[in-house]
């Protein structure tokens, strides 16, 4: 176990130290004067497109080499396509199965269509024939029925009406209040006593009707008078309501008895025979709407059968358009203008689908990294401009402009106390470059002085 602790803290001392001792090469490398201009130094680099294979197979040819300038739509690679010429010729032969299927249900389809058509002009020939006769026998049925259901119709509002008036003469007797003094008399009896009464409180009257109306006497005779010609209008109404119950129940009787005589309806042997008679004729069409029926049947089939043809056609044609884009997929194109930084695959290798294949680098935006001492850091900004050269072209200076600044320290810890561990502390800067005729490459060495 010591053994062990001994060789994991080798590596780790070797560790601390190199990246103390980069700190101190950045440090240097980035000037140490502090009033002087501020330089530094990193490595061209680019954005980096994998390209990768979406198919899974062995490698036909490799199109490119690594450093190589490639186009958008440029070819990079291309799998062997063997397998998928032999399915492709497979779903070919079965497409033209599929479309001699096709072919043989729509002429099926044709053909009960025909048979439809034959069978429906002789259901509309044997239908014209019977067609007249039938018109006039439902007509007479018709007729039958229709002055049958008049005369019940009009015997049955008959019935309704007398059963309203009834129950409204009823009513009226119901509600009408009988005088106490005529409860135990008939109302024939009840007149002949009321106007007798009516007579003699007339006859009493008399005597003083051109009296003065303040007269005691005049006031008790008309109020008796009053009385006994209230009483004989209460029989007069009595014997008027009594009599309009038995009016509206005899007109309910006779009703009843005119509904009675009508309500079977017409004649049940003429009804008979015309029913007969419509069966014949309806039953004299019965073959030839058989025959229409059962070419609808066929047609059905013929129809079900040539749908299924072509969902087999459908699919037959999906099937080779699969392979149709497999064999398309089989060469990889470039995704962008760049160049290739790394080719990971030789012919002859098995790929699977998305391992990296070719590494691209796009030209048209180069950055650069480096690292600045914590005691320079504050007199980066963001946009600040700086010229980059670099050993291939060393006449010729590159303009750039700072881009990213790093918030956090790297190579040293972050709790540093010292001042001289301070200065050990860098800040990652990243620069983007302009360089319009692409001249530059990535993992060129660069110098880069800031501006300002």
């Amino acid at each position: 176990m010591h053994a062990s602790r001994r060789f994991i803290a080798i590596p780790i001392l070797l560790v601390v130290v190199a990246s103390v001792a980069g700190a101190l090469y950045l440090v240097q490398q980035t000037g140490g004067n502090e009033n002087g201009p501020l330089r530094a130094s990193g490595t061209v680099e680019a954005v980096e497109v994998i390209v990768s294979s979406e198919l899974g197979g062995q490698l036909a040819e490799v199109l490119v080499q690594e450093g190589e300038t490639v186009k958008a739509g440029d070819p990079l690679f291309r799998l062997d396509d063997e397998l998928l010429q032999v399915q492709r010729r497979q779903a070919l032969a079965a497409l033209e199965n599929a479309r001699a299927g096709n072919a043989s249900a729509q002429a099926g389809l044709e053909l009960a269509q025909a048979n439809l058509d034959i069978a429906r002009a002789s259901l509309d020939a044997a239908d014209a024939s019977a067609q007249a006769e039938l018109e006039a026998a439902q007509q007479a049925l018709d007729e039958l029925y229709k002055n049958a259901d008049l005369a019940r119709a009009e015997a049955l509002a008959a019935v309704a009406a007398a059963v309203n008036t009834l129950r409204d003469a009823n009513y009226q007797l119901d509600n009408f209040t009988v005088p106490s003094n005529q409860s135990k008399m008939t109302a024939l009896e009840a007149i002949e006593v009321m106007g007798t009464a009516l007579d003699r409180a007339r006859a009493r009257f008399e005597p003083y009707k051109y009296t003065a109306s303040t007269n005691a006497t005049r006031q008790d005779l008309k109020e008796a008078l009053d009385e006994a010609q209230a009483d004989y209008d209460a029989a007069v109404r009595r014997l008027e309501l009594e009599a309009a119950v038995e009016q509206s129940s005899a007109r309910l009787q006779k009703a009843q008895a005119d509904l009675k005589a009508v309500e079977n309806g017409p004649d049940p042997d003429e009804v008979a025979r015309l029913e007969k008679r419509i069966a014949a004729l309806q039953a004299s069409v019965g073959p030839a709407r058989a025959s229409v029926e059962q070419a609808n049947a066929s047609l059905a089939q013929a129809q079900a059968r040539l749908d299924q043809s072509l969902a087999m056609l459908l699919q037959a044609q999906s099937e080779l358009d699969l392979i149709e884009v497999q064999l398309n997929k089989l060469t990889a194109y470039a995704p962008v203008a760049g160049v290739v930084l790394a080719r990971n695959i030789e012919p002859g290798e098995v790929i699977q689908p998305g391992a990296s294949a070719i590494v691209l680098g796009q030209l048209d935006h180069l950055t650069i990294t480096v690292y600045i001492p914590e005691d320079r850091y504050g007199r980066i900004r963001l946009g600040m401009p700086a010229s980059v050269k670099v050993d291939s072209f060393p006449a010729k200076a590159f303009e750039a402009h700072v881009v990213r600044i790093a918030d956090q320290a790297e190579f040293t810890p972050r709790n540093v106390q010292t001042e001289e561990g301070r200065r050990t502390t860098v800040f990652a800067v990243e620069l983007e470059v302009d360089d319009p005729q692409s001249a530059l490459r990535p993992g060129m060495p660069a110098d880069v002085e800031f501006s300002g």
